[in-house]
């Protein structure tokens, strides 16, 4: 398995995360617990952290192809969100592995 973790400076990363698991529920499965957004997409999870200055955002793939197309779908979902602080700046790094 593959992560990829961008940390995203924002002050307003609760608001993101609540309006962008509202967006996707009937697309996808979502847990939403202790104000922590998890999608389930087909060959991935993505979980976005609203932390006090930043929104942390770790997607778990099966591959670095979905990985990279995530973090793309990803970056641009939470952008729409954003309004005066777009573009929000995603710095993807490459986690740890993960074993099967």
């Amino acid at each position: 398995m593959i992560e990829t973790v961008a940390r995203v400076p924002t002050s307003r990363a609760a608001t993101y995360v609540m309006g962008f698991c509202r967006h996707w529920p009937d697309r996808l499965e979502i847990d939403f617990r202790e104000r922590q957004g998890v999608l389930h997409f087909d060959n991935a999870v993505a979980t976005l952290t609203p932390k006090p200055n930043e929104l942390v955002v770790t997607i778990l793939a099966n591959d670095i192809g979905t990985a990279e197309q995530l973090q793309v779908t990803v970056s641009a979902e939470i952008n729409r969100f954003a309004n005066s602080e777009r573009p929000l700046q995603f710095d993807w790094q490459l986690g740890r592995p993960h074993a099967l």
